[in-house]
């Protein structure tokens, strides 16, 4: 119900808006998936709902907001685990094509049984410069958490994202990210790194993957994850603009010299909003690195889910 009521309230909230715009983009995908846990015969399901969309104002201005829900609960164990994620954006074009903007964000996991909610709120500036077939982005912002962490503790986000439309019919994106926990002189650093592509052979068939790994600073700690996936304009069959998405996803966890594996396939239905011409989904690997979170855990965690 979370999750509806998070998307419903994305879509109602940008409707009016869309009335005095130039334009509106953006996208809604209601997915599921299941996932192979090595070394656990039991298996993971997950459900997931994620919607995003943007108002383009004629005086330069964009107000965006993304809302991205995971439920999930493993075969045969009673209980389930709700991650969530819902952000705004704003942001102002000038006229040399650079752009300043800011944004909030915030995450939530919670875990039956746990007896309380686990939450992280971040906000930020940003700035990024669009070139003839190139987008750029960054970010830096502040993140609190609650419960809070302990006194002295200070949690900041960095990133940048390179978006380069090569032809018509491909793309290809990257971004770096960190997260960064400081207090009493030292600081430990959650890196991530990822690259994501998609080509359309047609105007029915879309290919794209991503690759991301995350890892933490002064703990031989790291997670990788591959994803490839296709899917298909079903507007002609439908009459109405959708497309169906099939991908494989591969996340590896290594700690202290032990490792894990999860392999996923994801299924997914995705809906266009207003002059979205986008054929991947919102529950992909490549997304999660295409239109990246503004913290590595949250974008860790949406890559491998």
């Amino acid at each position: 119900m979370t999750k509806i009521v998070a998307v419903a309230a994305l879509a109602c909230a940008f409707s009016p808006m869309s009335a005095f715009a130039q334009d509106y983009s953006g996208a809604v995908t209601l997915g599921y998936a299941k996932s192979d846990v090595s070394d656990i015969s039991e298996n993971i399901y997950t459900n997931s709902l994620d919607g995003r969309a943007n108002v383009h104002f004629d005086n330069g201005v964009t107000l965006g907001a993304n809302a991205n829900a995971v439920r999930g609960h493993m075969q045969g164990v009673s209980g389930h685990i709700t991650g969530s994620v819902f952000g705004v954006q704003g942001s102002y074009k000038l006229p040399s094509t650079l752009r300043f903007g800011v944004y909030a964000e915030k995450a939530k996991l919670d875990v039956t049984g746990l007896g309380t909610d686990l939450s992280a709120t971040s906000a930020g500036i940003t700035a990024g410069y669009d070139y003839a077939n190139v987008k750029m982005d960054g970010f830096i912002g502040r993140t609190t958490t609650n419960p809070d962490l302990p006194s002295g503790v200070d949690v900041n986000d960095y990133g940048f994202a390179l978006k380069y439309t090569a032809m018509q019919n491909v793309t290809l994106g990257g971004n770096v990210m960190r997260t960064r926990l400081s207090g009493g002189g030292n600081h430990v650093d959650l890196d991530m790194i990822g690259v994501a592509g998609a080509y359309a052979f047609n105007d029915q068939w879309t290919a794209f993957s991503g690759l991301t790994r995350t890892k933490i600073s002064d703990v031989d700690a790291k997670v990788t994850t591959f994803g490839l996936g296709v899917s298909y304009d079903m507007t002609s069959l439908v009459k109405i603009g959708s497309s169906a998405s099939l991908e494989y996803a591969h996340t590896k966890g290594d700690l202290d010299g032990g490792d894990g594996s999860l392999n996923t396939v994801r299924l997914g239905v995705t809906i266009p909003l207003g002059h979205s011409t986008g054929k991947v989904p919102l529950n992909s690997v490549a997304d999660s690195i295409l239109k990246p979170t503004h913290s590595v855990v949250s974008s860790t965690v949406l890559s491998a889910f």
